[in-house]
């Protein structure tokens, strides 16, 4: 009997340490159901770190807190990437957190503004399951408990019932060890080879004054942009800035702004691209004046007509954004529209603005109206521009030969989340 409790005993002690042994350490950047995932971004000077709090179940509130050393406030928008659902908020560093509502499990998008710098967050949303194994290892733990417990209390044990204690312990410890294989909490990703490209806008900064630095990032097998950063050591990405002599130095989290340009950056936004044969364009001395001519009953009848006729209408009333000379409506020339988007209007703005110049040199470009939807118009694009030239021969060679055009104005498009759908069309 002794030698029976013995090995009683040192199964006991065997499982006893082994369940108090500590697992692996995660990995930092690894998402585990009802963990609080933490995000660090760089907004202008400020260092801010977002909370995501773990979540445990879905629908569900999901909470959002700021810590900053400098008072801030933030909007917020979480979109699902499965449905498109949304929900907005917004927090203040130090205060009580946001309550987003989360309508289900998996990819989100977690818009951040800050004045006027967006960023874009994507993460998983991720709740505790109870999986198989899980309760293969419960169940042999308390068996094992109920026949020693049984035991003690019969004062009587016996071959069989240590056999059957130690058989159930066993399983239940084999079932603990092997569970980070049998049930891994996330898809186990590689490490790709990443190509990192900087660019900064202007172009040549000068010292002492502001410039935006941009980091594109593509896939070195694809081409295509990286977009599944995993958080590491609370940040998505870290970026050390140092220079030459060493009197400056600075480790900033830049904001993640857009995956790509183009129709990605639109459909990661749910926006239709524009797809538009026709144009009805109305100008008006005033935006109240454009606002009252929506409401008469000639526009209307004009509106019902194109509605019947098309699959999808785009109506917007818009003010003066800029203005590069008054567009010149001939009848033989050659019209343009084109539809920008980006996440905030004031860098598409500045964009606009930056780039336009290549246009005049090297397209000959006459004049330009840039047009952008008033407050409550429909915002699917930023800014519509619109322009004239005389013939497709003075624009159309250079998009298509010179170098500049994609290393100079689509590089600032896609370093700074602008997408471009230029449209040409002819007056009727």
């Amino acid at each position: 009997m002794k030698s029976i409790k013995g090995r009683m005993l040192g199964v006991l002690v065997a499982a006893f340490l082994l369940v108090l042994w500590p697992v692996a350490t995660a990995r930092a950047h690894v998402v585990e159901p009802g963990v609080d995932l933490r995000v660090t971004q760089t907004f202008g000077a400020r260092e801010v770190t977002l909370v995501i709090a773990g979540t445990s179940q879905v629908p569900g509130a999901l909470r959002v807190s700021a810590h900053a050393p400098q008072p801030v406030s933030l909007e917020l928008e979480l979109r699902s990437l499965t449905d498109g659902s949304r929900s907005t908020g917004s927090v203040s560093a130090g205060r009580e957190p946001a309550a987003l509502r989360a309508e289900h499990a998996g990819p989100h998008e977690l818009r951040v503004r800050a004045g006027a710098e967006v960023s874009v967050l994507l993460f998983r949303v991720v709740v505790p399951e109870s999986a198989p194994w899980t309760m293969v290892m419960d169940g042999a733990f308390l068996v094992a408990g109920l026949l020693l417990v049984g035991g003690v209390l019969a004062r009587s044990v016996s071959r069989l019932l240590v056999s059957g204690a130690s058989a159930a312990a066993g399983v239940a410890v084999t079932v603990m060890l092997l569970m980070p294989y049998l049930s891994p909490t996330q898809p186990a990703g590689g490490r790709p080879y990443a190509q990192g490209r900087f660019s900064t806008l202007p172009a040549r900064p000068v010292t002492g004054a502001e410039f935006t630095l941009a980091l594109r990032l593509a896939d070195g097998a694809t081409g295509r942009p990286v977009d599944d950063l995993a958080v590491h050591h609370e940040a998505a990405a870290h970026v050390v800035v140092a220079s030459e002599d060493g009197a400056l130095f600075r480790h900033v989290h830049p904001l993640r702004t857009a995956p790509g340009e183009g129709e990605e950056v639109l459909a990661a936004r749910g926006i239709r691209p524009a797809r538009f044969d026709v144009v009805v364009l109305i100008r008006t001395a005033s935006v109240e004046a454009a606002l009252e001519l929506r409401e008469s009953t000639a526009y209307q009848e004009l509106a019902e007509t194109l509605r019947a006729a098309s699959r999808r209408t785009h109506q917007i009333v818009a003010d003066n954004a800029g203005r590069l000379g008054d567009v010149d409506h001939s009848h033989d020339h050659c019209y343009l529209f084109n539809y920008f988007y980006a996440d905030d209007r004031e860098t598409l703005l500045k964009v606009w603005e930056y780039t336009a110049g290549w246009f005049q040199a090297k397209t000959a470009l006459p004049n330009s109206a840039l047009m952008r939807p008033v407050e409550g118009e429909p915002a699917d694009y930023g800014l519509v521009n619109h322009a004239s030239w005389p013939t497709w021969r003075t624009f159309l060679p250079s998009l298509i030969f010179r170098p500049t055009f994609r290393t100079f104005v689509l590089a600032n498009f896609k370093a700074n989340g602008v997408a471009a759908q230029p449209i040409i069309y002819r007056r009727v």
